[in-house]
């Protein structure tokens, strides 16, 4: 109870000081600086926005010229719809508590993908082989926007996780009746899975 009491207080005052980061970053950017300069922690700007800071900053970046398809490292190969979706990033870097709401991080994502941001995950030369981000959808953003923008920027509905469970069974773990009946609607019927291997059919 105390420790979660502690990590409220510093959400409360993480959150309480968004209007003023959103000043100084309006004042910055006002000034010139280069919105794709990384920060001193070696970070791109969008990339910290996407996970800790508030819709209105990720709108700022990308009015000013933030490269949308941003990625964390030649090495991580992360961009900022998969650090939206990253919730455990500030617990895992800093110990601090999750800061975006589903709302929150739903309208982060489609500024996004209305941005040109790629889908997650989508693969690259760097990339180990494809992770599926359907359990997180479903998790973590509301409503049906966003699936069907992802699936229309290249998630495939078909993608499996690194567990083999299917993506509609990953979204129906969390309860997101929107998610479900997008994958429902666009993806198989039916999943085979056998091992590491998912084999899946249109049949009714």
């Amino acid at each position: 109870t105390v420790r979660r009491a502690a990590l409220d207080s510093i959400r409360a005052v993480h959150r309480a000081s968004w209007p003023a980061r959103e000043r100084m970053l309006a004042a910055a950017l006002a000034r010139g600086v280069d919105p794709n300069a990384f920060t001193i922690h070696g970070m791109p700007p969008l990339l910290l926005a996407s996970v800790m800071g508030s819709p209105a900053m990720v709108e700022q970046l990308l009015r000013a010229g933030a490269n949308a398809n941003v990625e964390a490292s030649l090495r991580d190969d992360v961009n900022a719809i998969e650090y939206a979706l990253e919730h455990e990033f500030p617990f895992r870097m800093l110990a601090f508590p999750e800061f975006l709401t589903v709302t929150e991080r739903t309208a982060i994502i489609r500024r996004l993908l209305r941005a040109g941001t790629k889908a997650p995950w989508a693969g690259s030369r760097f990339r180990m082989p494809a992770h599926s981000p359907w359990a997180l959808v479903a998790a973590l953003t509301e409503g049906d926007s966003i699936a069907r923008e992802l699936i229309a920027a290249g998630l495939t509905p078909t993608q499996a996780d690194v567990d083999g469970i299917p993506p509609i069974t990953a979204a129906a773990q969390f309860g997101n009746v929107d998610v479900v009946r997008v994958l429902r609607d666009v993806g198989p019927r039916t999943a085979q899975i056998s091992g590491d291997t998912v084999i899946w059919s249109r049949s009714a």
